[in-house]
């Protein structure tokens, strides 16, 4: 047993080692004294303790001679042996035994048959192998452990056991599959295709049956399959050949269960298991080939995949990881990446991977990139290839966990360790390239070369583009042009091997500088592994090298190379750079605009797509290069040579054709633009030859559209980033050949707009009249590109047709002379002939013929396509919808005329059917309705397809709310009331932790507001259409709508409730009593109404029944309204404090007009400060609601109060709008007379008082008080409620002692901002909040300027009786004011505001200690926002250049010691530091705008430095380019001494550090 236990254990160690060479050289060398003269003895006469070493030494000896697959395969060659053995014989005994024991001492016979099993020889084991099996099975399995020590030093055993028992091997493998997939069962199996009765329970099976029967072996040899391990049935059941099978897929299914079945420690040890025995089929596999070698491979890579995908399915966690350790990683993944990366098998395919031993194809390498990796793909061995999958899969997944590794203190470890990986791995596959290369260039024969390069190639987006561009240049002296010895075919090829390779480091060094998280895996990470520089002149060098080989060689590979490293350059137009690269990308840039005029030339002549995009990008980079095209186009195009001088001549040697002058048209338009811009348009007269050349040939080709744009010019090349949004889509568009083809065009229309004529075969689509112009099974078959580019050519339709259609739309030459008038006077407007409307009208048809198949085709009724098709074809659904409002807008006069419009009619239909769940659709069909609302396009239908359409209840009824909180109990009892409005109130610097946003933007949420604002459109051209004839049905259908508004509707100011408040108010001023009315409803809403509908209901069932009801109608009413209470006191509270000021109470319905312009003026946009976002109710319903509610009698004057609909009223009478007063001021009426007449009036006593001290105060009718005062009475209201609270006392006596409100002073300031009462700071503290709710609008302000109280609370900050909440309310106050240009104005001229935000500033920082650096930060937030505001408006910027810049020079100083101090928190808050950079800036302005002789705001060269730092240490990466920016402007903007003048340079020095 110990010998067989250590040799199992060396042949394992064997098989999963990466480098097991050695290993086995060793074990082979211990061995080889005492068995390499007896290997050849008989296995009978061989002791049975050294059978596992002379298996093991054979073993060892066949890997060192790389013969081990050999040996494996020669098994199944063994035939019976018929005299039998000493095995034989024990068999019999044993089942003797087992037939008479009857489960009795079982337990010894297992152990001596054991025994018997280890002592025997593999052939004594074949012999009877079947019978092993069943007896084994019997003994409890006990003897299969034994009998897998023997298969795993000899796998050959289960080969032959295949091959003799091939039967029972297939029968066996079918029911453990059978099993696996669970479909036996214990009573009632399955018939396996040998009619085996399969079988869950192997143990019950065996118990009826034989030990010889056919039935009892296969379950026994189930049963040892399921009980092998991966490593003993893996070399072996991939050797056994597929005629020892009936289903040879069977056996991949049994290893990939295995494996499924193991730990993550058994699938490493499997994964180095298989690459081992890959290694040894590599070895085989290069000195004879075969189909069954091959298929095996398969298998073997089949499984390394499902390994890999398993090994690799987790990706590291950074964030539980440690600021002191490593990113954490699953512990196994630095094992696994190491496996592969060192494994021979990886590098033996990396330095001499196989060829297919194929004549080289006619034609070389092909012309082009990818014909050469076409070609080199057919040449790659499938071993290498899938080698290469792996290699891939491992370097992909270190990438995704790279980008996912964003945390800094990790950075460095992960970059090094993953760069040291790839390094060795990219050190060898140099070398076997260089080696390749060099035996090429020997031979003159670049054959050997193929493989090797599509695996370079393969793996190249891993590799550091400075990496690669050093090979292209060791490329280019190997094979040198100049060399006369090497023939020129060779030498285009092996320069067209490093062209290529140059190609794609040019390509990833385009990726690295400006995507460098695009989808596409960039080397950019592994640039600087363990500090390596690199050399940035080898870019130009690889640049003019490869620009000599176009212009001299003209080989397209190097236009390729070339359009790749312009475009590096060109991309700077539109994305910056990543900060650390600035310096690579000014030197491309140098490089690409310092490019010989020589390529003009080249580019010109015998010009391709690729060569046309190349010299359109080098335009666009290079201004030299631009004019100078513009010169040799006049020459080409107006065929006149003295333009340009003899020069030129060479350029016009040969006319181009037409295809030629086409791709020529983008740089031809961007010379035109670049003219335009410079020269301007009062010389634009002379580039019309060219624009009519171009013209000519475009309206002759566009007379056949589908094949002229179908031309191979026309089709583009689309990499894998796709559009994200309909812009960018249209951005591609614009940027086609086919979209500047339109550009050109609309230069053309500017000369002749007033002759153009419309050949109606332009607007022909077609047999359908749609743009799509192939049918929906190509559609279907399309690839992404092919799919952009047939959305390409349908929006470059649209715009060539809007263009022809609406000659006075070209935004781009509305401002340029016509051919007929050459001065700059704007043309008339063009009368509109009955001809053009009625091709518009068709492009109308079009369009909506276009949008109805493109939903088709979303929908999937036509085709079903990917996610990143559809996602396309919805950003083209969009485009059109938006083209068919803007088309019916413009031809809105038109269609108001026309008597009838089927194609509309079927627009909007199909928008219900098809596009009900989509809020944009809805809006624009919204919209549209709005534009016609005054003709006569009938609306009937689609009011009734909208009300009948089965999700228009479930989606207006929709709610983010889970339920109505309400004030009073299901009972009707009133709950605890809010104690204070003002210890609700929020304030900014503070998280929220209350309240919910009133603004939604969920889908849901949008399809609502959507589907209400087409019903209020729908609803008011029913009413227009049928007001002469408004029957009985429709009132009746109004009732409903009413009702089922009031059930959707919430009462607050969003949106969605707006609207529906406002159809609520236009059907009752429309209709009337005829459709009911809300006070009928006793205006409740929401589920309560839903609630109130269903009591209704049931009681008119009752009725009808004659159920007797004891209670009155007015007494039944005011119980349902009492229990279905809807009113949220929270609400109410946060109405009050944030009351929407601008809210306007209108009454009666809004005209036609008023509604045209609300419905298509009305644009959601997102509220942009917390107030806005603030779910508040709507004051207008609220109050209607109460004095419904008081008139009625339904709710007592203290509950009303209790509830916060007083303090509505109260705040209510502050608002500018007259409308909302009245309706204060009535409420407030109605509530007094409610309480005088209440019965217990004592309870009212007080709030009695503080309606008398209020109405005495007001002198006029509808007097618009102070916010201020209305929200003292509010918060009064709430107190006077609850005679616990701390100022109940003392509002009690304001009341008593005071008969009238002083409406021009805060009440109770002096008495609570200096109380010397116990609760002196909570008085305070409740006055200071008071201030900053009731400073709201101009009224406001006055009173803080009357009494001076802003500058009581500006120098109580210092006071040593505050404390820092007090210190930050009197902040936020300040930072209120400001918002009040005339009180911003008077706090900085006589409050000194300035000076005490230095003072804040500075008093912050000397009582900085311990952990307050985020008290710090927090005033200094507010300091610098106030700072921002003041400093934005013209007159205090006035007044301070000229009295105050000491002041600001003061507060800019403080700031700038706050920046250079390096506090950590402010480091961290980047808009912080860039608000810092502002006020500098701006003071720096304000001071260079004085007059010479005042002094100015100056830093010394030491404060520069230091502002130099600060910006320089953390701020100089990609993420903060901004604070970048302005830091530079600062130093720039900033004056330095008079004396140190000559030390300037050191400034610029260090502005210039900043900008890398």
């Amino acid at each position: 047993m110990i010998s067989i236990y250590v040799c199992n254990t060396l042949s394992f160690l064997l098989e999963t080692q990466v480098e097991g060479g050695l290993l086995s050289a060793v074990v082979a060398l211990v061995l080889a004294e005492n068995f390499e003269v007896s290997v050849t003895i008989d296995a009978r006469e061989f002791p049975c303790e050294w059978r596992p070493l002379k298996n093991l030494f054979l073993f060892a000896q066949s890997i060192s001679c790389k013969q081990a697959w050999n040996n494996m395969c020669s098994a199944g060659q063994k035939t019976l042996d018929a005299g039998g053995g000493s095995l034989v014989k024990t068999l019999g005994e044993v089942k003797k035994i087992i037939k008479s024991a009857r489960g009795e001492g079982l337990v010894e016979v297992a152990v001596a048959f054991s025994a018997s099993i280890i002592c025997a020889t593999s052939d004594e084991i074949l012999e009877c192998f079947p019978e092993v099996l069943t007896v084994s099975q019997h003994l409890l399995g006990v003897p299969l452990s034994f009998l897998f020590t023997k298969i795993l030093l000899e796998p050959c055993l289960i080969v032959d056991v295949a091959k003799l028992w091939p039967h029972m091997f297939s029968s066996g493998l079918e029911i453990v599959e059978a099993t696996r997939n669970g479909c036996c069962r214990k009573n009632d199996g399955c018939l396996g295709s040998n009619g085996i009765t399969n079988s869950s329970s192997a143990e019950e099976l065996l118990c009826d049956l034989d030990f010889d029967s056919i039935e009892s072996i296969s379950v026994a040899f189930s049963f040892f399959l399921k009980q092998a391990s991966f490593y003993a049935l893996f070399p072996a059941i991939i050797t056994i050949g597929s005629f020892h099978l009936s289903d040879p897929t069977k056996k991949l299914d049994l290893l990939l269960a295995k494996l499924s079945e193991g730990s993550i420690d058994d699938s490493i040890a499997s994964l180095r298991l298989v690459l081992f025995w890959v290694c040894q089929i590599q070895s085989s596999h290069r000195t004879e080939s075969s189909f069954e070698l091959e298929q095996i491979l398969e298998i073997c890579f089949f499984l390394l995949k499902n390994i890999l995908q398993r090994l690799l399915a987790v990706k590291p966690d950074i964030s539980i990881s440690t600021a002191s350790s490593c990113p954490i990683f699953a512990p196994y993944i630095r094992e696994v990446v190491e496996t592969i990366f060192h494994h021979p098998v990886v590098i033996m395919s990396l330095s001499r991977p196989l060829c297919y031993a194929e004549e080289l194809a006619s034609g070389g390498f092909g012309d082009s990139l990818g014909d050469f990796l076409s070609f080199s793909k057919q040449r790659i061995h499938p071993m290498d290839n899938h080698i290469l999958n792996l290699l891939i899969t491992v370097a992909e997944y270190l990438s995704s966990c790279y980008c996912q590794n964003s945390v800094l203190e990790f950075h460095d470890n992960f970059k090094k360790w993953v760069g040291k990986a790839f390094d060795v791995l990219f050190q060898r596959l140099f070398l076997g390239f260089r080696e390749k290369f060099d035996l090429c260039v020997s031979t003159k024969n670049l054959m050997q070369l193929v493989p090797t390069f599509y695996i370079f190639h393969a793996l190249s987006c891993f590799i550091s583009p400075f990496q690669l561009l050093e090979l292209v240049q060791w490329i280019f002296s190997k094979a040198d042009w100049d060399d006369l010895t090497v023939g020129k075919s060779f030498k285009v090829s092996a320069l067209s091997v490093g062209i290529y390779i140059a190609t794609c480091a040019f390509d990833m060094l385009s990726s690295c500088l400006y995507q460098p998280s695009a989808k596409v895996i960039s080397s950019h990470w592994f640039l600087d592994v363990e500090g390596r520089n690199f050399d940035v002149s080898l870019i130009k060098k690889i640049y003019y090298k490869v620009l000599e080989f176009a212009t001299s060689i003209r080989l397209d590979c190097a236009d390729l190379c070339l359009l790749k490293a312009v475009n590096a350059v060109y991309r700077q137009k539109h994305m910056q750079p990543q900060t650390a690269l600035l310096p690579l990308t000014m030197e491309m840039s140098r490089m690409v605009t310092t490019s010989p005029l020589s390529l003009l030339s080249h580019c010109i002549h015998g010009t391709s797509k690729t060569r046309a995009k190349l010299l359109f990008l080098l335009t666009e980079v290079s201004p030299l290069h631009l004019s100078h095209f513009g010169q040799i186009s006049f020459c080409i195009l107006s065929k006149d040579l003295s333009v340009a001088g003899c020069a030129t001549e060479t350029y016009c040697s040969s006319a181009l054709s037409d295809e030629e002058v086409m791709m020529l048209l983008p740089t031809v338009l961007s010379y035109l633009n670049f003219s335009l811009v410079k020269f301007g348009k009062q010389h634009f007269k002379q580039f019309e030859s060219i624009i009519l050349f171009y013209s000519r040939i475009l309206m002759a080709g566009f007379l056949k559209w589908e094949s002229y744009v179908s031309q191979h010019i026309f089709i583009e090349e689309y990499d894998e980033l796709l559009p994200s949004s309909t812009e960018e889509l249209l951005n591609l568009v614009n940027g086609s050949l086919l979209g500047k083809t339109i550009h050109m065009l609309q230069y053309y229309f500017s000369f002749n707009r007033d002759s153009m004529k419309i050949d109606s075969s332009y607007v022909h689509s077609g047999p359908h009249d749609e743009l799509l112009d192939c049918d929906t099974s190509e559609i279907s078959k399309c690839t992404l590109n092919e799919l952009l580019n047939l959305i390409n050519r349908i929006v470059a339709k649209i715009f060539f047709l809007k263009m022809l259609l609406f000659p006075e739309d070209n935004n781009v030459v509305q401002s340029l002379p016509t051919k007929a008038d050459g001065d700059l006077k704007e043309l008339p407007l063009r009368r509109v002939s009955k001809k053009e409307d009625r091709q518009r009208l068709r492009f109308l048809n079009i369009l909506v013929n276009t949008w109805h198949r493109i939903v088709r085709i979303t929908n999937g009724s036509e085709t079903s396509k990917g996610t990143e098709c559809l996602q396309l074809f919805k950003f083209l659904e969009a485009f059109v919808l938006r083209s068919i409002f803007q088309l019916i807008e413009k031809t809105q006069n038109t269609l108001i005329q026309l008597h009838s419009l089927p194609i509309l009619e079927q627009f909007s239909r199909l928008c219900l059917l098809y596009r009900f769940e989509d809020p944009a659709t809805v809006n624009v069909l919204c919209g549209v309705l709005t534009l016609l609302s005054g003709g006569k396009f009938p609306c009937d239908v689609a009011f009734e397809l909208l009300l009948a359409h089965s999700q228009f209840v479930p989606t207006i009824l929709w709610s983010d709310l889970i339920s109505d909180s309400s004030g009073f109990s299901p009972a009707g009892t009133l709950l605890r009331p809010v104690s204070s409005i003002l210890k609700s109130f929020y304030f900014p610097y503070k998280s929220r932790s209350d309240g919910k946003s009133g603004v939604d933007t969920s889908a849901s949420y949008q399809k609502k507001l959507a589907v209400l604002k087409l019903l209020r459109v729908l609803y008011h051209l029913k009413v227009r259409q049928d007001s002469t004839d408004f029957g009985k049905d429709f009132g009746m259908k109004s009732r409903e709508l009413l009702s089922l508004l009031l059930s959707c509707y919430r009462g607050t100011l969003s949106e969605v409730d707006m609207e529906i408040f406002n159809l609520m108010s236009e059907i009752e001023a429309i209709e009337g009593s005829d459709c009911g009315s809300i006070a009928e409803m006793d205006y409740l809403w929401g589920s309560s109404a839903s609630k109130h509908r269903s009591e209704q209901t049931l009681e008119k069932i009752l009725s009808t029944n004659n159920v007797i009801d004891c209670e009155t109608v007015e007494e039944r009413r005011r119980r349902q309204f009492r229990e279905n209470l809807p009113v949220d006191p929270k609400l109410c509270v946060k109405t009050v404090l944030y009351f929407p000021f601008d809210r306007i109470a209108c009454s009666g319905p809004s005209d036609a007009e008023n509604f045209r312009q609300d419905i298509l003026m009305n644009r959601p946009e997102i509220p942009s400060t917390s107030v806005e976002r603030t779910l508040r109710y709507d004051p207008v319903f609220i109050l209607r609601f109460s004095v419904h509610a008081l008139s009625m009698g339904y709710i007592e004057p203290m509950e009303f109060a209790a509830l916060g609909l007083l303090g509505i009223a109260f705040v209510s009478i502050s608002s500018p709008d007259e409308g909302m007063r009245k309706l204060g001021y009535e409420v407030l009426g109605r509530f007094k007379n409610t309480l005088e007449n209440c019965r217990n009036r004592k309870e009212g006593l007080r709030l009695q008082l503080l309606l008398t001290y209020l109405q005495n105060g007001i002198e006029e009718p509808w007097q618009k008080i102070p916010s201020l005062i209305a929200i003292f009475a509010a918060e009064a209201s709430f107190i006077l409620l609850d005679p616990s609270n701390e100022h109940y006392v003392t509002i009690s006596k304001l009341l008593m002692r005071s008969p009238r409100v002083n409406l021009k002073s805060i009440p109770l300031f002096h008495t609570f901002f200096g109380s010397s009462s116990v609760n002196f700071k909570a008085d305070r503290l409740w006055l200071l909040r008071l201030s900053y709710a009731g400073l709201n609008l101009d009224d406001d302000a006055q009173l803080f300027k009357r009494k001076h109280i802003i500058e009581d609370l500006m120098s109580f900050y210092a006071s040593s009786l505050s404390d820092f909440e007090s210190r930050i309310q009197i902040l936020q106050i300040v930072k209120k004011s400001v918002n009040s240009q005339v009180l911003a104005r008077y706090l900085v001229e006589y409050c000194g505001l300035i000076s005490w935000l230095s003072f804040v500033i500075s008093f912050s920082i000397e009582t900085l200690h311990g952990n307050s650096e985020n008290h710090l930060v927090t005033q200094l937030t507010m300091v610098l926002e106030v700072t921002v505001v003041v400093i934005s408006f013209r007159n205090v910027t006035e007044w301070l250049q000229k009295y105050g810049l000491e002041q600001l020079s003061e507060l800019a100083f403080d700031l700038h010691k706050i920046l250079a101090a390096d506090i950590k928190l402010i480091k961290k808050n980047v808009s912080l530091v860039n608000s810092i950079l502002q006020i500098l800036l701006s003071t720096f302005r304000i001071s260079q705008k004085r007059k010479i002789y005042q002094p100015h705001f100056t830093l010394s060269f030491e404060g520069l430095f230091q502002l130099f730092l600060a910006i320089d240490d953390g701020f100089n990466n990609m993420e903060s380019g901004l604070t970048a920016e302005l830091g530079l402007r600062a130093l720039l903007m900033s004056t330095p001494p008079i004396f140190a003048f000559h030390k300037v340079y050191l400034s610029c020095c260090a502005c210039t550090r900043v900008c890398f």
